[in-house]
């Protein structure tokens, strides 16, 4: 902050800077700092003359997020097969590291397989192969693919344990 006491001529050109509540600000020599967010009141008062002062307020508000936009991406899959009406999750690596990962998906060949455009997750819907393909919504240019394989779901093969006997008697003349 820049202050001007005033008449030019006064013997005491000194102020006091103050901010009410603490916490929200650091005050150093013509220097505010934000330090939490909030609203406060800043108060200069000339030390040759306490009532001589000016009030405003100020508002510290959170700094804006920094993005790193990707420069690759690389699509991660625990197998790149998915068992027919099963879901698969996919999801992104990029670089460089703490690059932001937001992404449209998209799928070849719905009919084999479709992916939800937001998260990444495939759902195998006829057997067959396709690509799936993620694409930076930051930087259109930056995608990756992958190609899954959706293979028949595995036969489950339920063993059902005897609960109890009925005997019915017939008698023959």
């Amino acid at each position: 902050i820049t202050t001007e006491v005033t008449p030019s001529n006064a013997t005491n050109k000194n102020v006091r800077v103050t901010a009410n509540p603490a916490g929200i600000v650091e005050i150093s020599t013509k220097t505010i700092k934000g330090v939490a967010e909030g609203e406060v009141t800043i108060t200069v008062t000339a030390v040759g003359d306490t009532t001589v002062k000016k009030e405003f307020k100020l508002v510290v508000k959170p700094a804006p997020a920094v993005i790193i936009t990707p420069e690759t991406f690389t699509i991660r899959a625990a197998k790149a097969e998915v068992e027919l009406n099963k879901n698969l999750n996919l999801s992104i690596d990029a670089t460089p590291e703490g690059a932001n990962k937001e992404a449209t998906w998209t799928s070849s060949d719905e009919s084999i397989a479709t992916v939800n455009a937001s998260n990444g997750m495939v759902l195998g819907k006829a057997e067959g192969k396709v690509t799936i393909t993620a694409t930076s919504t930051r930087v259109p240019t930056v995608s990756a693919s992958i190609e899954i394989t959706v293979i028949p779901a595995e036969e489950v093969i339920v063993d059902i344990q005897p609960t109890g006997i009925t005997v019915t008697l017939s008698s023959s003349e």
